[in-house]
């Protein structure tokens, strides 16, 4: 009775952080995943929730306030819910390889304070790893596949010069443990190092992102059936539920 008592202790703990997803390691994660969209459901009608789950010989009663789950288990400011990301199953890592300046020959549409013009850029290898025991399924495309990759700041963007001979959107699939990268450049914006000669440092004072991140869109196989789907989904943003973003860069300097 005693050892029975100090295990429904120790759940019942747990379960208080359910929606941070500590449940994952007694319930599988996919099982986990849709008890957790039915209790948020279930929270439009009642403020607090009753499961019974069967663990091992043990049923546990589990009552908690999803008022919290609400609040930890979604990103509002983001607007993201229910994402790999709570899941533990993709990681997203950039990595700096080199920093260096390019010259700019490009024309600008005014006068800047410094000469000659230089832009600066960054080469980053981005890898994708499955950290979960299950093979993961997403929608991206052959060529462009930067398409489904946000940067978190206004002054940071991708940089291209290889052509892009075949382009289509395909189901990719990613094993338990696999990783896949893509090696690229970053630019930052001419007028960041190059202000208009008259307004030196006019245009990011007090705008800086201390931290520069990578989104990757995630756009799950079971979710999206096919190419048309993928692209409605990315025509409309307000369907991008599932941005995972990736540690920080510092690029400011």
């Amino acid at each position: 009775m005693a050892a029975d008592l100090l295990i429904f202790k120790y759940i019942a703990s747990a379960a208080k952080e359910i929606c941070s997803f500590e449940l994952r390691h007694f319930i599988n994660p996919e099982r986990y995943r849709k008890l957790r969209q039915r209790l948020l459901g279930i929270y439009t009608e009642s403020k607090s929730i009753l499961i019974f789950y069967s663990l091992n010989k043990y049923f546990v009663l589990f009552v908690f306030f999803l008022t919290s789950c609400s609040h930890n288990g979604s990103n509002h400011s983001n607007g993201i819910y229910d994402s790999e990301v709570d899941n533990k199953q993709l990681e997203i890592h950039v990595e700096l390889l080199k920093e260096y300046w390019v010259p700019y020959e490009r024309e600008l549409n005014y006068e800047p304070a410094i000469k000659p013009v230089r832009q600066k850029r960054y080469d980053v290898i981005i890898s994708i790893t499955n950290i979960s025991v299950n093979e993961i399924s997403f929608w991206t495309m052959y060529g462009s596949w930067f398409e489904n990759f946000q940067i978190n700041n206004e002054y940071i963007s991708f940089y291209f010069v290889d052509p892009i001979d075949r382009n289509a959107p395909y189901l990719r699939k990613i094993q338990p443990k696999e990783s896949f990268t893509y090696k690229t450049s970053l630019n930052r914006e001419i007028s960041y190092d190059n202000p208009d000669k008259e307004a030196i440092g006019a245009k990011y004072d007090g705008k800086l992102v201390p931290e520069t991140k990578i989104g990757f869109l995630f756009i799950s196989g079971e979710e999206c059936k096919d190419g048309p789907k993928y692209f409605t989904i990315m025509r409309d943003k307000s369907k991008w539920n599932e941005l995972l973003w990736s540690n920080a860069l510092y690029l400011n300097n």
